[in-house]
């Protein structure tokens, strides 16, 4: 989406002829870096703040007893590809790093 809003703005301030949305965009390293972090990021603060707060379970709960909750609902997701089950898994194979990932978006999003 931003790819395409981009080729519409430069189009429309005349710095760019015409649209080209067929070339795929080209992330640079850091920026692939960020966007792999954050969508990892985004799975695991899905879980901690909703997939296992149904009726308040994982209130107070620690991470190990939070990832049992997530590896319960992953097993009762019915989409395996989905994004809850996407999620669950993330947080089940990254949760605990969550605060690591968290400084890493911020330091490549500042750098």
């Amino acid at each position: 989406g931003y790819h395409m809003m981009a080729e519409i703005f430069l189009n429309a301030v005349g710095e760019k002829d015409g649209f080209n949305f067929d070339t795929p965009f080209v992330f640079e390293d850091w920026n692939k870096a960020r966007y792999d972090a954050e969508l990892k990021l985004k799975g695991i603060n899905y879980v901690e703040f909703c997939a296992t707060y149904d009726e308040g379970r994982a209130m107070n709960k620690t991470y190990e007893e939070r990832k049992a909750l997530a590896r319960e609902r992953y097993e009762k997701e019915p989409n395996k590809d989905g994004y809850i089950a996407k999620s669950c898994l993330e947080y089940i194979e990254n949760g605990d790093n969550r605060e690591q990932l968290l400084g890493e978006v911020i330091k490549l999003t500042i750098f």
